[in-house]
């Protein structure tokens, strides 16, 4: 999953590699609570990436207003 996230951000090399771990793992614990299961199935791996390109693009906007 970490490899697909990188090529889909265009991310080279490893210096993001512990935030998008970090962004990985808080996706999965919110899937996991919102579905109420304790696994995910392969079909949610689509999922699981788009929701973390969204907060990685979130980064340092949070708390902004227009």
């Amino acid at each position: 999953m970490l490899l697909k996230l990188k090529l889909l951000l265009g991310i080279a090399g490893n210096e993001k590699d512990s935030l998008l771990q970090v962004l990985i793992d808080l996706v999965i614990q919110y899937f996991l609570d919102y579905c109420n299961r304790d696994d995910i199935p392969e079909s949610a791996d689509a999922v699981i990436i788009q929701m973390v390109i969204i907060q990685y693009n979130r980064l340092g906007t949070q708390g902004l207003a227009s």
